[in-house]
């Protein structure tokens, strides 16, 4: 009986750290947002806020990268974003034995533009509105 009140409450507080997060994070729907096809359209607050704590590059869209773990050259690649004055969503290959898409939300406050890393995906999205569904759909936060 003991047993089970203690992981039921420490079901509860992963459920309240989990709701936590996601309540945190940027938010961008009902918003619309303009498809971005290359890294360089996005504002410069935002590719600096990518290459944080990132100590490799960031390809093009459509340009070669190292998709593995081991040799040189980037090993993430810019994928698709969506932009607007407040908010952007961002997606970005990254390679490596784990290889995923990395989905990156921002929002512009008084201050600049802030946010982070908000998910990932287990494809590229072709589209905006592919990017945009999967978030709706239940991103997993970390």
């Amino acid at each position: 009986m003991k047993s089970s009140h203690i992981a039921i409450v420490g079901a509860l507080l992963l459920f309240a750290l989990c709701q936590a997060n996601a309540a945190s994070q940027p938010d961008c729907p009902g918003k619309s947002l303009v498809e971005v096809n290359s890294l360089h359209a996005l504002p410069n607050e935002i590719n600096t806020l990518l290459h944080r704590d990132r100590y490799v590059e960031i390809a093009s869209r459509g340009e070669s990268f190292n998709v593995g773990d081991v040799g040189g050259g980037p090993h993430r690649r810019f994928a698709i974003a969506g932009l607007n004055a407040n908010c952007a969503i961002v997606a970005v290959e990254r390679g490596g034995w784990g290889y995923s898409v990395e989905i990156f939300v921002f929002e512009h406050k008084d201050t600049g533009w802030q946010g982070g890393r908000d998910g990932v995906m287990g494809a590229v999205p072709e589209t905006l509105e592919e990017l945009v569904a999967h978030r709706a759909n239940g991103v997993v936060y970390y």
